[in-house]
């Protein structure tokens, strides 16, 4: 996984004490908005990749992801009364069946995740 997937600097891995016995990487992206024609649109997303501890020569892949109907809203710490307003346009709607959701992780799994490691 160092030398493909990841594509890490030898010269650093060479610095290590010893050869690391295990190597995952991780990363989230926050929510967005649905959109009128998508509500599947922008997930949060949580996606690991990790050497199978159990067999060296696989991989593990975890991707999580989440719809909310409202996204988190972020406020800026210099607003002297900040309000939080919602725009009810904006609101994700829960109309698709459950298979619609595990299709759409799916598809990211295929045609996100794994091809940045191609």
């Amino acid at each position: 996984m160092l030398k493909h997937a990841v594509k890490l600097n030898a010269n650093g891995l060479e610095a290590l004490d010893s050869s690391p016995v295990y190597f995952g990487l991780a990363f989230e992206t926050a929510a967005g908005y649905a959109t009128e024609s998508d509500q599947l649109a922008q997930p949060k997303r949580e996606a690991k990749l990790e050497v199978l501890r159990e067999d060296v020569r696989s991989l593990y892949i975890e991707v999580m992801s989440q719809w909310t109907q409202v996204p988190p809203v972020v406020l800026q710490p210099d607003t002297p009364s900040p309000q939080l307003e919602v725009d009810p346009a904006r609101i994700r709607r829960f109309e698709e069946p459950p298979s619609a959701y595990v299709r759409n992780t799916i598809d990211f799994v295929h045609e996100v995740f794994l091809p940045l490691f191609a």
